[in-house]
């Protein structure tokens, strides 16, 4: 076996202090694994919207007024004049002009990137959670076992 690989060590081989950590830090991925897979899940919702108003976007647009946001709580007015190209934030406060089904397959490939990702984070947190209900029976057995001992040495 080479250095860089951990090694397994049996929990039922460590003390209540040693299991208690290791409780603690699976909780603190198990945690971590939620977080990751509570923003996935916005950002998912977030382009199903745009693709949803890119489905209802047509040339029936054409100068309706819209409220147009210079930031998250400052906004402007102003009239569709184009509906063949919209701006796509691509990431980092970059935007690049695509037209409509460039930018639905934008969004399509996205959608299925973050569905992978889905999908990685929830096997990932299935497994924590699985070796976290295998250290709490192990620590809750070994905490029964140490109250017991000083009983039966009286």
């Amino acid at each position: 076996m080479s250095a860089s690989q951990p090694q397994s060590i049996p929990i039922t081989s460590l003390s209540i202090q040693q299991l208690a950590q290791v409780k603690e830090q699976v909780e603190s991925e198990v945690k971590m694994l939620v977080q990751s897979l509570n923003k996935l899940k916005v950002a998912s919702n977030k382009f199903l919207e745009s693709k949803q108003t890119l489905d209802e976007f047509n040339t029936k647009n054409v100068g309706r007024e819209v409220l147009t946001p210079l930031t998250s709580s400052l906004y402007v007015k102003g009239n569709i004049s184009e509906v063949e190209h919209v701006f796509v934030d691509i990431g980092t406060g970059y935007y690049i002009k695509k037209d409509i089904k460039g930018s639905q397959e934008f969004i399509d490939r996205k959608l299925r990137l973050i569905q992978v990702n889905i999908d990685q984070v929830q096997v990932a947190l299935m497994s924590k959670k699985n070796s976290l209900e295998q250290i709490i029976y192990v620590l809750q057995e070994k905490v029964a076992q140490s109250q017991d001992q000083p009983q039966q040495a009286a």
